[in-house]
């Protein structure tokens, strides 16, 4: 018989390999437990859903949609249910948060519960989120509702406060029975401020498309660990001369006049300023979308030279914005020159762009970056710069970094949005607001001179 002859491991050496084994399975479980994800329906059994659509009552439309999307989802995915209703009609505590059910007892409750009394959406929201606490999973929330005869008044802020709260784990998913304007509104909003869908159910004929978006987004959910922006994330643009306007061999004639101007060195911010970084300065985001690394918008001029003025920065001028946007070269769009790759760089709503924005905003960074490594100096949002407008300045404006007209009516934004389409993206493009307004196409990054 042959003598079985041993391994025999150097102790360092298998102390090193017991030590890997164990980081890479840790690394395992944490990457799995950081991916769960789930879903919960939050279905309104309150009195107003007994009303008719047409030769149903929402509720039974409610029902059907829900019970088809339950059909659409893999068995897999954890689904739970909360759901309210009010038998009495002082009271707005009645909910019930359902644990452990498996599809076909959900289903059994939604097709066994009357509605009855008011909605508690806002105690609901709370309760739903609850399964977040202590963990690192994703959770998509399905808010069914017609909107009406809510409990209070403060929904949308709740809605935004567990959004700020949960950031990415947490979306929000609205389908709307019937839903008014003024309840579709907040309908809307609750949808957004929650980086999610809001569709309206009005009849029959569009239920196929809600059961198909819905699932879609359930089984498809979008996974977003966000980048974190530090107010040191900055380029520096070199000191020279660049040609300020229309781009070489551009064939758009309405661009200002091309002419030399010359600029001191100076820094520009690597991204526009982040919701995150916005909140922690001027301890409030006013943005539409919410989420810690989207850009923040619904911001003034007036906001915007404030929150710059406070971490020691300014709003760069027009003409440092423009050099830094065409990347040390003389790009049409910050980061190409050839339509058919601006997608690459860009959120817009353009058909021409290849990847659209959907028409909302975006992480930043997400995009490739321009030829300095800045990003989305092209849509994701308008920029406000420093200068006052002026549809003549450029014929008189000094050639040693222009600062533009002394006085004005309104401020220049720049880079186009998420809504804009390529014409409105380019790189010497030019809008104008008054300082005040708050729009949720416009953001901001900020500037500083080079000591």
């Amino acid at each position: 018989m042959k003598e079985v002859k041993t391994l025999k491991l150097n102790p360092k050496l298998a102390l090193c390999l017991i030590l890997s084994i164990v980081i890479i399975t840790f690394s395992f479980i944490q990457e799995t437990e950081a991916s769960s994800s789930s879903v919960e329906f939050i279905f309104d059994f309150s009195e107003s859903m007994n009303e008719m659509m047409g030769d149903k009552t929402k509720i039974q439309i409610a029902r059907e949609v829900v019970i088809k999307i339950l059909d659409e989802i893999p068995e897999s995915l954890h689904a739970g249910l909360t759901f309210y209703r009010n038998r009495d009609k002082d009271k707005c505590d009645d909910i019930k948060l359902l644990k452990g059910l498996n599809r076909q007892q959900i289903k059994d409750m939604l097709r066994n519960t009357v509605p009855s009394g008011k909605a508690p959406i806002t105690l609901a929201l709370k309760k739903a989120v609850e399964k977040l606490e202590g963990n690192n999973h994703f959770l998509s929330i399905i808010l069914v509702t017609d909107g009406k005869g809510t409990c209070e008044e403060n929904l949308l802020k709740t809605a935004r406060e567990i959004k700020e709260n949960y950031d990415y784990r947490v979306t929000f998913h609205v389908i709307g029975l019937n839903s008014k304007k003024k309840e579709r509104y907040q309908l809307i909003r609750i949808a957004k401020a929650g980086y999610g869908k809001f569709i309206n159910i009005k009849n029959k004929k569009n239920m196929e498309g809600v059961i198909k978006l819905i699932s879609d987004k359930i089984n498809n959910p979008e996974i977003h660990h966000p980048v974190v922006v530090n107010l040191d994330d900055m380029v520096l643009i070199p000191a020279g001369e660049f040609l300020m306007g229309k781009a070489i061999n551009d064939d758009f004639h309405a661009e200002p006049d091309v002419h030399s101007v010359y600029l001191d060195s100076f820094y520009i911010d690597t991204y526009e300023v982040t919701q995150k970084l916005y909140r922690t300065v001027m301890g409030e985001n006013p943005s539409m979308w919410i989420g810690s690394d989207l850009p923040v918008e619904s911001v003034s001029w007036f906001d915007a030279k404030e929150f710059c003025e406070k971490v020691g920065k300014r709003l760069p001028t027009e003409a440092e914005w423009e050099k830094a946007a065409k990347g040390g070269r003389y790009d049409r769009w910050a980061g190409t020159s050839i339509l058919k790759k601006v997608g690459e760089y860009a959120w817009l709503d353009d058909i021409n762009v290849g990847s659209r924005s959907g028409s909302r905003t975006h992480p930043v960074g997400q995009k490739k970056p321009n030829g300095y490594s800045i990003y989305d100096m092209s849509g994701n949002l308008l920029e406000w710069v420093a200068d006052w407008h002026n549809g003549n300045y450029y014929k008189i404006s000094p050639k040693d970094n222009p600062k533009g007209p002394d006085t004005g009516v309104g401020h220049v934004l720049r880079g186009g949005s998420w809504d804009n389409h390529w014409l409105g993206a380019r790189t010497t493009n030019r809008f104008v607001n008054p300082p005040n307004v708050k729009y949720n196409n416009n953001g901001f990054r900020c500037a500083k001179s080079a000591q």
